[in-house]
């Protein structure tokens, strides 16, 4: 038993040594704006109130991102309803309609 709580002394001294250590990172390497790649964004939406909806696509809209022009968004509407397409077509994204 003593044995036991000596080792479990010392995993914990090494432990706390290891935590204390700062972490050393490499340094980040820079990349062009061309080389971001594109990426989507699918809002899935089903009976969700507009309000709600446009301050999502807006947020989305938004993003800190360097190229907006590789930034796809999606609005995947379940409910199909017309309203959605509208709020679509006026913030410029697209709109998917399950059938």
């Amino acid at each position: 038993m003593l044995t036991v709580e000596i080792m479990g002394f010392f995993e914990m001294i090494v432990h706390f040594q290891q935590l204390s250590d700062p972490l050393v990172l490499g340094e980040t390497p820079e990349i062009g704006v061309e080389e971001y790649p594109d990426i989507d964004i699918f809002i899935s939406t089903f009976n969700e109130p507009e309000e709600l909806l446009f301050k999502t696509i807006n947020a989305c809209l938004n993003l800190d991102y360097p190229d907006k022009s590789k930034v796809h968004i999606y609005l995947c509407d379940d409910g199909n309803r017309d309203e959605m397409g509208v709020l679509a077509r006026k913030l410029g994204v697209t709109h998917l309609v399950r059938i």
